[in-house]
């Protein structure tokens, strides 16, 4: 997929522009697990953000800190819902593009 192209997200008949070089600059959506219930996630130049397909036990983690691996969504909490939202916001209409724009 080229960047420098927004993508065209159609549903419900009203198409959708989404211009993916705002959401890398913001957040880079990753799917962390693949298969029937995948393991999605944003990472951010200071936060890996990872929860269910679902937007179930969301974590938020410290790329810089010493233990990178503990959830500090407490000591952040703005943060946190910031990128729970950004995160399944960005998932589910990539999601749907993935089912939705293939070639005949």
């Amino acid at each position: 997929m080229d960047l420098n192209t927004p993508a065209l997200l159609e549903t419900l008949g009203i198409g959708l522009r989404f211009d993916l070089r705002l959401a890398v600059l913001i957040l880079l959506p990753l799917v962390l697990h693949e298969g029937t219930f995948p393991i999605i996630g944003g990472v951010t130049k200071d936060f890996l953000l990872q929860m269910q397909h679902d937007g179930s036990s969301p974590t938020l983690h410290d790329l810089a800190a010493q233990t990178p691996r503990d959830d500090v969504a407490e000591q952040h909490p703005d943060e946190f819902q910031r990128l729970k939202g950004l995160t399944r916001g960005l998932h589910e209409p990539v999601r749907l593009m993935l089912f939705r724009n293939v070639r005949e």
